[in-house]
């Protein structure tokens, strides 16, 4: 493509953006073709392409009298490149993400028998959720806490001591899935292939452990006094 050349008159920034536009354009374009990720529009290497071309102003010298497109090509091209890799990165660990929460989830809910009414069962599956919280609190127990309230803090942090103490008791199967699950944010499909078991043995694993874990808090005096 030919350079549109730069000069003392088109020297602002929001004048060189617009001027250098469409050619960023037809090299997002060309690296969209040929390095599609999925989950990423084109508007993405066009955004990523114009932030490199920005870097590339920032380096360029006007005095030297060359090609500035010649210049930035590279940096366009690997800021697009760079920043598309994070993107799919980030998409595969959302995606990753979500699968590990269905799991959980489908592990967690009881079969349909029609009977909208159980409210027992109900209670159940909040308790299971919430022990299920406070096994990822313990691994995120040097961040700040979610809750503002001091009291509600106090809370948490106590629930999830004891969680972490009543894992420990738990039969050596059900308390290594709840770790790699909770813990190492893994998918019962990946602990299924760890321990060379059905991927419905590890969620059976999953469900016992939680229940267990709620019996044991149930027999446990109240936390806050």
């Amino acid at each position: 493509m030919q350079d549109l050349g730069l000069s003392k008159s088109t020297c602002e920034v929001a004048d060189i953006v617009e001027q250098y536009s469409p050619w960023v354009i037809s090299v997002a374009r060309h690296v969209y073709i040929h390095f599609n990720v999925d989950g990423a529009e084109f508007q993405d290497y066009v955004q990523y392409g114009t932030l490199g071309m920005l870097e590339a102003l920032s380096r360029f010298d006007l005095e030297l009298g060359s090609g500035f497109s010649s210049f930035a090509y590279m940096r366009v091209k690997g800021a697009i490149l760079n920043n598309i890799h994070r993107f799919n990165e980030y998409s595969a660990h959302n995606r990753y993400r979500k699968k590990v929460l269905l799991e959980r989830t489908q592990s967690i809910e009881p079969p349909t028998t029609g009977d909208n009414d159980n409210y027992e069962t109900l209670a159940e599956i909040i308790v299971e959720l919430a022990i299920g919280f406070s096994l990822e609190d313990i691994v995120n127990e040097n961040e700040e806490s979610k809750y503002p309230n001091p009291y509600e803090a106090l809370t948490e942090n106590q629930l999830s001591q004891l969680v972490k103490d009543l894992l420990e008791q738990l039969p050596m199967m059900e308390a290594k899935v709840l770790r790699l699950h909770y813990f190492h944010q893994l998918a019962f499909t990946d602990i299924a292939d760890i321990y060379q078991l059905s991927r419905g043995r590890i969620t059976q694993l999953h469900k016992k452990g939680l229940a267990s874990l709620a019996d044991s808090i149930k027999e446990q005096p109240a936390l806050i006094c």
